[in-house]
């Protein structure tokens, strides 16, 4: 312990140093003022912070330091923060997942693929099966604990099979599933929080409201091709010896599996009903019926997700609770919710007129990629996104937003509503290294595989989702958004 709070000293008091550094010592170039350069400093003694404390505290922290500059009132700071609607989305999103996960459902849509008849005895078929489950529940679920879930699947799969941890197909099928549940985060904003912050910026900056249908007509037709490009590495480049899944039991998984209860049917139609909500404005607008598509489009995202967690939380079923306050706190990755209001925070405070740092990096990045053919521009901003959000936070990632689409602006034949999309879609694929989201270090932590490997067949995949981004998803965007 003491040790610990050694260390943790240390790191506080280089972020202090940093601190200072910005606020006292550093002139301010302009446009950026006195008050601007203590929130760049701020800004990067946090970045300290997240890298060696976690984003926790350091969070709670950042809002609060923010607050001392004097840039904007607490009012506004806060309006910007807790205030905004993503948060109480994100915590009912993860609080729906935990449900899911109690009650058995997510289990019960994971196994359903793999014990497909067609599936016996046929070990690729399998792996395929399994891998395309798994990207369809994220699909709807943000992925950090589905990716718990199919590591535990597929740990229990192994021991029915004889692998054991060392043996290839552990290391690859480990790693797969960060791959493919990291990747699925980008085809659908539903429960995925960061797809639908870029909506709210968009929103603010253009006045275009983004249906998830549109988003989900450019990102579902690539995510076929990303998976493929997946199934392809996985199958012929790491190919793993897979034998002895042959031997795989399915009858005895379909029988592990207890007939559907009614809790689950309860939890399954109160998720289906938001999905419908948050999917169909524009069908029911399309056929005549305004006044629902009206109202679901009014509602938005936050509202029928706090609606069906609050719910599913009070219902009870046979006289039990479907889950408990405490077990739905549990849930819930609060740190997730504290970085989202530090880094929404500086998406916000940054491009105020008092502070003059986005103004400062216009004038600084402008003249080096303004004048880029757009197909180049869009090609450099994709492949900066997807190396950020691989090493950083993804929702620091998203953030640049505020930072290219002004810039994008600004540059003849460049869709920023396309663009954008890219950016939302593009900060949710993190795989190559641990650090690359709250999911990274899982397969290595948890002893099936080593960094190196991560490392080796991660950042090729991650080359060619970024070609696939800038060369088929932002054209089909330009054809959906088009100006």
């Amino acid at each position: 312990m003491k040790q610990a709070l050694s260390s943790r000293m240390k790191h506080l008091l280089a972020a202090a140093a940093v601190y200072v550094l910005f606020q006292f010592i550093l002139p301010a170039p302009a446009p950026i003022t006195r008050a601007g350069m203590g929130v760049v400093g701020i800004f990067f003694a946090t970045l300290w912070l997240w890298c060696t404390e976690g984003s926790g505290w350091p969070s709670l922290l950042y809002v609060g330091m923010l607050g001392t500059t004097g840039v904007c009132s607490a009012a506004d700071l806060f309006a910007k923060t807790w205030g905004n609607s993503m948060v109480p989305f994100l915590v009912a999103c993860f609080i729906l997942n935990a449900i899911m996960s109690k009650t058995g459902l997510t289990r019960r849509i994971a196994l359903w693929f793999i014990t497909r008849p067609f599936c016996q005895g046929k070990p690729w078929r399998i792996l395929f099966m399994f891998f395309l489950a798994l990207m369809i529940v994220v699909l709807v679920c943000t992925c950090s604990p589905i990716i718990v879930l199919f590591m535990a699947l597929a740990e229990e799969i192994f021991q029915l099979t004889g692998y054991k941890k060392g043996d290839e197909i552990g290391k690859a099928v480990m790693v797969g599933i960060l791959f493919v549940g990291n990747m699925s985060m980008a085809l659908t904003p539903i429960s995925h929080v960061l797809v639908t912050m870029v909506f709210d910026y968009i929103e603010a900056d253009f006045g275009l409201v983004i249906s998830y249908g549109q988003y989900m007509a450019m990102m579902l037709p690539v995510g076929i091709l990303l998976f493929m490009v997946f199934w392809l590495m996985f199958r012929y480049l790491m190919k793993p010896e897979v034998g002895r899944l042959a031997e795989l039991d399915i009858e005895a998984l379909r029988a592990s599996v207890p007939r559907m209860n009614k809790r689950e049917r309860v939890v399954a139609a109160a998720y289906a009903l938001v999905i419908v909500v948050w999917l169909c404005p524009d069908l029911f607008n399309a056929v005549g019926l305004t006044a629902v598509g009206g109202f679901m489009k009014r509602l938005g995202t936050g509202v029928p997700a706090l609606v069906a967690a609050g719910l599913l939380c009070g219902i009870t079923v046979d006289g039990e609770p479907i889950i408990t306050m405490q077990e739905a706190n549990k849930g819930v990755a609060w740190n997730s919710v504290y970085i989202m209001t530090a880094v929404m925070g500086s998406a916000y405070i940054f491009g105020l007129e008092g502070c003059g740092v986005t103004a400062w990096i216009m004038q600084t990045m402008e003249p080096l990629l303004g004048g880029m053919p757009a197909m180049l521009f869009v090609l450099c901003v994709t492949a900066f996104i997807m190396m950020m959000t691989n090493f950083l936070s993804n929702t620091l990632t998203a953030s640049m937003y505020t930072v290219f689409i002004p810039i994008a602006m600004t540059i003849a034949g460049v869709n920023p509503i396309a663009l954008a999309m890219i950016i939302a879609g593009g900060c949710n694929i993190s795989m190559a290294t641990p650090s690359c989201s709250p999911s990274g270090g899982l397969p290595s932590g948890a002893g099936w595989t080593p960094v190196s490997y991560q490392m080796k067949w991660g950042w090729p995949l991650v080359a060619a989702y970024t070609v696939i981004l800038a060369v088929v998803a932002y054209p089909l965007g330009c054809l959906i958004f088009s100006r």
